[in-house]
């Protein structure tokens, strides 16, 4: 099961954060989301074969962020 994370940038607070988390958590394939305020970063816990990291990019586009490739 890989892990992805992304740097997200857009709407600001921690209730915007929480409704991106939960979209993403939402989504078949997806087994765990880490939000870190601080530094605007998401880890993603999913399956491969289920999602792509291209339709995770897009829900947090879906949402209001931006979102690229963290390491």
């Amino acid at each position: 099961m890989p892990c992805l994370k992304l740097w997200i940038s857009g709407p600001p607070g921690v209730e915007s954060e929480k409704r991106l988390a939960q979209a993403l958590e939402a989504e078949p394939g997806v087994f765990g989301v880490v939000m870190c305020h601080d530094t605007r970063g998401v880890e993603i816990d999913f399956e491969d074969d289920e999602v792509t990291i291209q339709r995770l990019v897009e829900i947090a586009r879906e949402h209001g962020f931006e979102a690229r490739l963290g390491g």
